[in-house]
């Protein structure tokens, strides 16, 4: 049995599929084009998969990630560690505290946090943390090490075309490769250049979101719910029931 499969995962591919779609002839050098029309595709094609990253969870863009938390001094009340370079977004309740073994708690909004800071000892807290100033804070940090594991989307939806270990949010050369549907990315891309252009783009978005609603609803497996099944799949736990009230 023999395949033939044409994947357009490429910048300079896209970009030819999508002057195509526009009855525009193709180019062998999108990046370096002097013509307006296909610069403007390349900036419609890099603003689509931007734009595209924020849409879902998408399992090719999901990494983990690991902070060591250990207080500086006895009593030290916040400790902030750099979210990872290429960091866009928290996977929500993947925080795990493998030091203990315990699920860590729901991000704290800014009332719970000031609430634990200001009226409680730190001795009653669990781990508590939340992203400010771009960085992932926690209240009280413990004595002795505790390694906190999580998983993120990575902004990085493009591979570097002549070095494979470089990751990029921008594809900025002709072999660029995306990590991201390529055909969404074209049918996407397509309909922001129309946009761009001044021209109706009511068809070309329809034609994107049937292809969008068709990847989101197959690209996972369902989990099966059940209130008292497992670690793991239990619905209510202290990893997802808010702290509130403190008792007062």
């Amino acid at each position: 049995m023999a395949f033939q499969i044409v994947r357009n995962e490429t910048l300079m591919a896209a970009c030819n599929s999508v002057a195509g779609l526009i009855g525009y002839p193709t180019t062998k050098d999108a990046v370096g084009s002097q013509d307006p029309k296909m610069q403007q595709i390349v900036a419609a094609i890099n603003l689509a998969a931007k734009d595209l990253l924020s849409m879902y969870t998408w399992q090719e863009m999901v990494r983990e990630s690991q902070v060591v938390v250990e207080q500086d001094e006895a009593g030290q009340i916040e400790k902030d560690y750099p979210l990872p370079e290429d960091y866009f977004q928290f996977i929500d309740q993947t925080q795990n505290n493998l030091t203990t073994g315990r699920p860590v708690r729901n991000p704290t909004s800014a009332v719970q946090w000031q609430a634990v800071k200001t009226l409680m000892p730190s001795a009653t807290v669990h781990t508590m943390w939340r992203v400010k100033n771009n960085r992932m804070c926690f209240l009280y940090p413990p004595a002795t090490p505790e390694t906190i594991q999580f998983e993120y989307i990575s902004c990085a939806w493009a591979q570097d075309a002549d070095d494979p270990e470089l990751y990029k949010n921008v594809a900025n050369k002709n072999g660029d490769t995306f990590l991201l549907d390529p055909d969404l990315i074209i049918q996407l891309g397509r309909a922001r250049w129309l946009e761009m252009s001044g021209f109706d783009s009511g068809a070309a978005m329809r034609d994107f979101q049937r292809l969008y609603d068709n990847r989101t609803g197959g690209t996972t497996g369902a989990p099966v719910l059940n209130m008292g099944g497992p670690v793991g799949n239990v619905l209510i736990s202290i990893a997802n029931v808010p702290q509130t009230g403190y008792g007062l």
